[in-house]
Formats: C-alpha cells, sequence, structure tokens
C-alpha cells in the first residue's frame, strides 16, 4: 500500500466489481455462553474490463470458513444478487477464545484472523472482548496527517513534557487515533471523507479529539481531563485533504498495489442481558445492542480489540 488514493481507488472498484463483508452477532446469556452468529455476504462480480477477474469469485476467495460439526451449524444460500454463508456456533461458558473470522489476503494467504472471549469476572459482570490480528507483512500507515504533526504535538505539550521520546510516542498515538477514526473502529468514515468530506471530517474529528483526550491522560503525567481536553483540542483539523481529493483518486494507477480484502468492511454486535458499564464501542438507542465495524486495512497500525463489559 503507497498511499491512500491506492486504497480509496480500491474501494471504489471494490463497489463497482463485486466484493464481500462480514457481520457478526455475539449474543451473550448472563452465565457467560454465548451463540455467534458469523454472516458472510459475496456480491457477484460486475464484467467491468480490466477490474475484475473472469472468474466470478465465491467464500473460498474472502474466507476460510469453518466446516459443519457439533456446535457449529453452517449454512450457504445463493440467489441471483449474493451468496450467504451463515455460520452459527454455540460456545459454554469458561470457554477458551474463540476463533472466528479467517480473512483470505489477495494472494491466497491469510490477511487477518479475530478471536472473541466471553469472561464471567469476580464481581458478576461480563466482558466481551473481540481482538483482530494481521498475520501477513503490515504494510506503511497511510498518509492521512498534515505534515507539522509533531510540531503541533509538541506545541500542545507543557513546557516541562517537551521530551523527545514523550513527543515521538505522542505523536505516533496521535496518528492511530486519527487512522482509526478514518477506517474504524467504533466505525469506518472513509467512504464518508470521499463523498461527503466537509461532515464526514466533523466526524472524525470527533472521534479522534475523544481518543486523543483519553490518551493524554494515560500518556502524560498529572494533567487534568480539562488540560487533556484542551490539548487535544489543539490538535483538530489534521486531516491531510490531498490524501482524499477524489479526483486525484482517479488518476491512479488502474491496478493499485493494496490488497483489496484490506478494504472489507467488517461489523460486530453484541447483545446483552443487563446494561454496559464500560465499551470502546458504539451504543444503537433503539435495541440497546452494542456495535462496532472497521476496515481490515487499520490492522496495519496493529491488533484491534473491541471491549464491553456488561452488568447483567
Amino acid at each position: 500500500m503507497k498511499g491512500l488514493r491506492f486504497c480509496l481507488l480500491a474501494l471504489v472498484l471494490g463497489v463497482l466489481a463485486g466484493c464481500a463483508r462480514v457481520s457478526t452477532t455475539t449474543t451473550i446469556r448472563a452465565d457467560g455462553s454465548f451463540t455467534r452468529k458469523t454472516v458472510y455476504t459475496i456480491m457477484p462480480d460486475t464484467a467491468i474490463s480490466g477490474m475484475t477477474d473472469a472468474k466470478p469469485k465465491g467464500p473460498a476467495d474472502y474466507f476460510k470458513l469453518p466446516a459443519k460439526g457439533p456446535g457449529v451449524d453452517v449454512v450457504q444460500v445463493q440467489d441471483k444478487t449474493n451468496t450467504v454463508v451463515t455460520v452459527t456456533r454455540e460456545v459454554p461458558a469458561g470457554a477458551a477464545p474463540l476463533q472466528d473470522i479467517v480473512l483470505l489476503g489477495g494472494k491466497g494467504g491469510v490477511l487477518a484472523a479475530s478471536t472473541v472471549a466471553v469472561t464471567k469476572l469476580a464481581d458478576g459482570r461480563i466482558e466481551y472482548v473481540e481482538t483482530l490480528h494481521r498475520l501477513s507483512p503490515p504494510q506503511s500507515i497511510p498518509d492521512m496527517t498534515t505534515l507539522d504533526l509533531r510540531a503541533r504535538v509538541k506545541k500542545a505539550l507543557p513546557a516541562e513534557d517537551q521530551r523527545t521520546e514523550l513527543i515521538d510516542r505522542l505523536t505516533k498515538l496521535v496518528t492511530i487515533n486519527l487512522v482509526h477514526a478514518v477506517m474504524g473502529p467504533p466505525e469506518p468514515n472513509l467512504f464518508n471523507l470521499v463523498f461527503s468530506p466537509d461532515s464526514a471530517a466533523r466526524r472524525v474529528n470527533t472521534f479522534a479529539f475523544n481518543a486523543n483526550v483519553a490518551t493524554f491522560k494515560a500518556e502524560v503525567p498529572n494533567i487534568t481531563e480539562a488540560q487533556a481536553a484542551a490539548m487535544a483540542r489543539s490538535l483538530v483539523d489534521l486531516l491531510n485533504p490531498s490524501a482524499f481529493d477524489a479526483g486525484k483518486v482517479s488518476q491512479e494507477p488502474k491496478k493499485p498495489e493494496s490488497d483489496e480484502n484490506e478494504l472489507m468492511p467488517i461489523f460486530f454486535s453484541i447483545k446483552f442481558p443487563g446494561t454496559v458499564v464500560e465499551t470502546d464501542g458504539l451504543t444503537d438507542p433503539m435495541s440497546g445492542e452494542v456495535y462496532w465495524s472497521l476496515l481490515p486495512m487499520v490492522l496495519d497500525l496493529g491488533d484491534v480489540k473491541l471491549r464491553a463489559v456488561v452488568e447483567p
């Protein structure tokens, strides 16, 4: 992956030429057991010369699916529009983490995998943790930030904390927070930044601001909530506008070097008894469910963990 514009082009071509997506629902019970339902949807290729393979793609081109067996139900349905594979697993309380999604790369190797663990804590609460890990070598981080980021991080710090190692660490963490705000979790905003840049940039800045407040509180000794918020507020508008120029995207080569599966949307949701007391996800105000979504490209930055703690 040489840059974000290649990725944007791949995403647009993916919509035109057929693509896949994954959606998971983890239904947690009060004893810590759970049902895991994962739905893999593959949309057919459209015959666009030079943009798609002649051979239509199926589930095996995108995923390594489990075999049907005890506690594992696999149902595949195909119609004129989609191929849908639904995998349902029953996991008992206290079980080891379940390996679920195995996402293949464009060359057939494993790109990334996920594990899900539901744990009954000593205080009676229930913790859900989903971990996604990239298995193929990571690529470079897209050039999303303004060139003066490090200088702005330094200026935001109190004078007594302007140490080289802290400035460098915070610059990296702020970059990661911004990339998560674009690629997810909690949700990707990449498409919107291309087609509705003004409103999407505000949403990205909001996600990045909240993450940066938490980062500054964790990394800078003895600062208050108000100080952390002021530091984060000074780092708004970090997006590099040229990286999201749709006109430049169309001028890039037709075959981006990035793996198209890195841009596959993956959605996670949990259902549970009781009330959520901690989470880094979003809450559906109608159903009460917690959810996250992301593009696997974000795993170039390292593992992603989704977490929620429930009071039954």
